[in-house]
């Protein structure tokens, strides 16, 4: 879903979407920035059991694990949304997601949605469209990733 950055930063989350996240969590949303493509936007609540089920994997005892957990838990930030349903993205949160003024919402995924710079999204589509069969074809076969 197409949506513009306000001069603040802030963007409008659907209602849709504020829908989903609300299933899951009455508290803050969580703004997570895990890559260089995109951020991420959960409720609190799914992203502490995002977290949490990752750490559970590894054992608690080893050193990379203990680096990972760090690194990984601290790329989220609290955020609440204003009575608009708008949330605020810092400045290092857009830059580091290269975001300009025209963003994509994707989503609601379950828990969570995206967000991408519209023009980088568009240009990810066009590079991974060739994927899509073979993404189908496992999904539908219950293969995950």
């Amino acid at each position: 879903m197409a949506q513009a950055l306000d001069p603040k930063g802030r963007i409008t989350v659907p209602r849709r979407f504020r829908d989903v996240l609300s299933e899951f969590s009455s508290g803050p949303t969580v703004v997570v920035v895990s890559d260089a493509q995109c951020l991420h936007v959960y409720p609190l609540e799914a992203w502490e059991r995002f977290v949490e089920s990752a750490m559970r994997k590894k054992s608690p005892l080893d050193p990379s694990t203990r680096e990972f957990g760090r690194w990984f838990a601290s790329r989220g930030r609290d955020v609440d949304m204003d009575s608009a349903g708008r949330i605020l993205l810092t400045p290092a949160e857009r830059q580091h997601a290269g975001l300009t003024r025209d963003v994509m919402l994707i989503g609601p995924a379950l828990e969570s949605f995206e967000v991408w710079d519209r023009a980088r999204f568009e240009e990810h589509e066009r590079q991974e469209e060739h994927k899509v069969p073979e993404l189908m074809a496992k999904f539908s076969a219950g293969q995950g990733s």
